[in-house]
């Protein structure tokens, strides 16, 4: 069996673990890509057990696409292969190359930024990323790909040329339910969480089939009316948030950055092109984290109190660059242009509250805010306020692809969903309208909406208990170390079980 695996340093030692864990049981042969600094390429190099070969740094084919010239014929037949738009979803998933498009938040420029400002540069790098991809796959020929996740260019490019090649592609996607993950296994439907949707379908036939999970989902559903609880994830952002806005954590942070600015100075290590220098990382931080703070002091959002008496839509900010937006609709990446036209589409007898997302505060653009509350119909909600609680009581949740729409359906309020989302595989509770210019439409039926039947509603939930398992945030995105990994052995044994499982019925290699 053979692997390729996209190494990073958020995805280090599980894929490490995961190919020791299968060499137990398979012949298995693992190569891949790393990603972030030389460090990760390091420790990839190291393994033993088993030997992870050929490995690439992506920092070094970079370096090699920029500065070889943009093959158009070549360029051309990986479009024509991967079908019309996806170079523009490529550029639009970076947030690097892409930077242009990244219009609602603020993040500090590196190399690659700089470089690619050049046209010449852009179609290099795109064209050489896509042709690297076909090459190593093609040479290769991989029984699985496996990534932590779609959230930028290189991910997207492996899933799509995987996708072309009809190489079965994995990564982890959020169950948004608890902590829960699940390793999806759709390359052209990113975060759709294709594995429960596909469940569901079949127990609407056969809803016998997610007997053993519906108890769970009952409690659930139970529990969540009862009182709300959000993914883990939010708890995470709201306890980063609380630490960023205290000046003990601005100054401490702030030391850990010169400290680096002085060994960078000292030491003056090779940088990866997509690394932000620490000079610029010491300014972006403590800005950001002064701004936030400003933010607040200022009472620029609205006090509920000040709000009008009168019917609401509710609409959340999105985190910017995110993959939510830049991959899984690019199309809606501009938040502002969506805003506008809610606020257009609205009757008259509603207003727009926009929320922001607790982790961007201080990360917006000079005067982001200020043009929001200037499109008529339009108040800035505080991010400290309750989302559930809004949700409750608007008359509409409109979402690009967020959370906030899947509370609503779970809430039996009526939600507007303008992107893609796992959630339409439910069918019912929702308005999916991806042209703006039908807003007006889409609104006036979604207000009148009916919520989704419960029993249909538990099913789905059901398929997504089934399809899933326990993988913490912090167990997945936090400091992962080869501890942590021993320490969670359940979370390990379920991966290894449910990626063996998802390759029954294809060729994934044979048992020792």
């Amino acid at each position: 069996m053979k692997i390729f695996v996209l190494f990073a340093p958020r995805f280090l030692e599980w894929p490490l673990a995961i190919a020791h864990r299968l060499s137990e049981t398979k012949n298995i042969s693992i190569m891949g890509l790393a990603t972030g600094t030389r460090d990760v390429f390091e420790r990839v190099s190291a393994s033993s057990d088993p030997v992870i070969s050929p490995l690439d740094f992506l920092d070094d084919l970079e370096r090699q696409w920029l500065s070889t010239p943009f093959d158009e014929k070549r360029a051309r037949r990986h479009e024509k292969r991967l079908g019309p738009g996806i170079t523009g979803r490529i550029i639009t998933a970076d947030r690097q190359v892409g930077i242009g498009l990244v219009g609602g938040g603020v993040i500090p420029e590196t190399s690659l930024i700089k470089i690619t400002k050049d046209f010449e540069m852009i179609r290099r790098y795109v064209g050489g990323l896509l042709g690297y991809f076909f090459d190593i796959l093609e040479s290769n020929k991989p029984d699985l790909v496996l990534c932590y996740g779609v959230a930028g260019s290189v991910a997207l490019s492996l899933s799509q040329v995987a996708g072309c090649l009809n190489i079965p592609f994995r990564m982890f996607m959020h169950a948004r339910i608890g902590g829960r993950r699940i390793i999806d296994d759709s390359p052209k439907n990113i975060g759709l969480l294709a594995p429960a949707g596909a469940t569901f379908e079949k127990a609407l036939n056969n809803p016998l089939m997610l007997a053993h999970a519906l108890p769970e989902a009952r409690r659930y559903l139970e529990q969540f009316r009862s009182k709300t609880v959000p993914p883990d994830y939010m708890f995470f952002h709201q306890k980063a948030l609380k630490k960023k806005l205290q000046y003990k954590s601005i100054f401490s942070n702030a030391t850990k950055d010169l400290a680096r600015v002085v060994y960078r100075l000292l030491r003056r290590p090779v940088m990866p092109l997509r690394s932000v220098s620490p000079w610029a990382l010491f300014k972006h931080n403590f800005l950001t984290s002064i701004r936030a703070r400003g933010l607040i002091k200022d009472s620029l959002f609205v006090k509920p109190e000040e709000l009008p008496k009168a019917g609401f839509a509710y609409f959340p900010l999105h985190m910017e660059p995110e993959a939510s937006t830049m991959v899984i609709a690019p199309m809606h990446s501009n938040q502002m242009a969506i805003i506008e036209a809610l606020a257009k589409s609205l009757p008259l007898d509603m207003y727009l509250l926009v929320k922001e997302h607790t982790p961007m505060l201080g990360l917006r653009p000079k005067g982001f805010y200020e043009r929001l509350s200037r499109i008529p119909r339009v108040f800035l909600a505080s991010p400290y306020m309750d989302s559930a609680s809004l949700i409750k009581k608007a008359a509409l949740t409109c979402v690009i692809t967020g959370t906030a729409a899947w509370e609503a359906i779970l809430l039996e309020k009526p939600a507007l969903i303008v992107g893609d989302s796992p959630f339409l595989a439910i069918g019912e509770g929702y308005v999916h309208c991806r042209d703006v210019t039908k807003l007006p439409w889409a609104i006036d039926k979604a207000i009148n909406l009916a919520p989704v039947g419960d029993e249909r509603l538990t099913l789905y939930l059901a398929a997504l208990f089934d399809q899933s398992f326990d993988f913490p945030r912090e167990s997945f995105w936090g400091d992962v170390t080869e501890d942590t990994v021993s320490e969670n052995p359940e979370i390990l044994d379920n991966i290894c079980k449910r990626l063996m499982n998802s390759c029954s019925g294809q060729d994934c290699g044979n048992e020792k």
